[in-house]
């Protein structure tokens, strides 16, 4: 059992340990958890979704279909175990008497649980302590690790005498060894923190804000605007340099941009930065994500327009006020936010305006295929006091 939990949760404890300890040190860089999840089937198998449908508020849940690519992984998993468990009755048929009582007989075993359970009980109480907003979450994760070493040894030697010179020494060694690979993180000889990849690589890249709307979960992106235009590619390239040597922090006024290449190669790079509103670089990004494809998430303006279904307005936080189904409307309130996103002031991100106040949220829905066959889609457009010509157009409905 002990084997069975070290070897389906090392992955994802290895990238807890990583992303917690390690990856802070790397300013803008996000791990992806990706490859981490591949190796535990019990955390990829439920993070797969096996039915296509979706919600109508008529009619509830409405089924479209299985998701076959999806079971693949699913009976890998189910023939592996059942291999993994015929091995483990004949292991067990061969173990050893003087060992069958030990936490664990095998040597190399010990080693690994000894550091998986140091560095797993750092971690949880580091975010045992983020969740009970306590300050000092590394004191915490110092105290845990310390513990953990210890305890473990008591564990794995079924003794309670554990401050011997032989276990004393060893956690130095242990001590030396983490602080040498902090020390390492943070001088990243690698380039790890600066890495741009190189345009002739790049399959696509979307550069877009997280929080309000925008869905970031699990270093997967929702941006929906894929950019594969070089021109453009180089503009994200050149936002990014500027992003990895601008002051930041998290004040009360910062904005979050995140940036996913796409490379040919199939591997998929993720960073995430602060960005100061009060900073120059943020005008040049509210005008970068004034674009309607960063508005409503699509590569596709003109299908959108040429798809649109129904368009619901609402005014300063209250209901519909206004849902529009004449053609020549929806066209108009569409060509005043295609003007306003031209013009640069149509950005998304609240804090990227002198007045953060939205003054009206304008929901667009509009056909397009997807899997299970034709659908729509819903996206959401912020109408600010800046955004003059949608202003406009509002007014001319009151």
């Amino acid at each position: 059992v002990s084997i069975y939990a070290i070897g389906n949760f090392l992955s994802v404890l290895i990238f807890l340990v990583i992303s917690t300890i390690y990856q802070p040190f790397l300013y803008g860089v996000v791990i992806s958890d990706d490859w981490f999840t591949l190796f535990s089937p019990v955390v990829e198998m439920v993070s797969h979704t096996y039915i296509d449908g979706s919600y109508d508020k008529m009619l509830g849940f409405v089924f479209y279909g299985w998701l076959p690519e999806n079971f693949l992984y699913l009976w890998i998993c189910v023939g592996v175990g059942i291999v993994f468990y015929g091995l483990s009755f004949l292991l067990y048929r061969k173990r050893h008497l003087e060992t069958a009582g030990d936490f664990l007989s095998f040597k190399i075993a010990k080693v690994f649980f000894l550091i998986a359970y140091t560095f797993g009980l750092g971690t949880f109480l580091y975010y045992f302590a983020e969740l009970l907003g306590l300050d000092g979450n590394y004191l915490f994760m110092t105290v845990g690790m310390l513990v953990g070493y210890f305890t473990g040894w008591m564990l794995l030697e079924r003794i309670a005498k554990i401050f011997t010179r032989k276990v004393i020494a060893g956690f130095a060694a242990f001590a030396i060894l983490f602080a040498g690979s902090i020390g390492l993180t943070m001088v990243d000889p690698l380039g790890v923190q600066t890495y741009i990849p190189a345009a002739e690589k790049i399959e696509s890249v979307s550069l877009y804000p997280t929080g309000n709307s925008y869905i970031y979960t699990m270093q997967r992106d929702y941006s929906g605007w894929y950019i594969t235009d070089p021109a453009e590619i180089a503009q994200v390239q050149q936002l990014h340099g500027k992003m990895i040597n601008a002051p930041h922090g998290k004040p009360e006024k910062a904005v979050t941009i995140d940036v996913t290449y796409r490379l040919k190669n199939g591997v998929e790079v993720y960073r995430s930065y602060e960005v100061l509103a009060e900073d120059v670089l943020a005008e040049e990004l509210s005008a970068f994500l004034s674009d309607v494809r960063a508005i409503f998430h699509t590569s596709d303006w003109e299908e959108l327009v040429q798809n649109v279904d129904q368009i619901q307005i609402y005014l300063d936080g209250k209901d519909i006020e206004y849902e529009l189904v004449d053609p020549a409307q929806q066209q108009a309130v569409l060509e005043a936010i295609r003007l306003d996103a031209e013009a640069g002031t149509m950005a998304q991100p609240n804090n990227l305006h002198s007045n953060e106040f939205t003054i009206a949220a304008i929901h667009v829905n509009w056909r397009q295929q997807m899997n299970h066959g034709e659908g729509t889609r819903w996206e959401t457009a912020r109408v600010f006091s800046e955004c003059e010509n949608t202003v406009a157009f509002l007014e001319t409905l009151k």
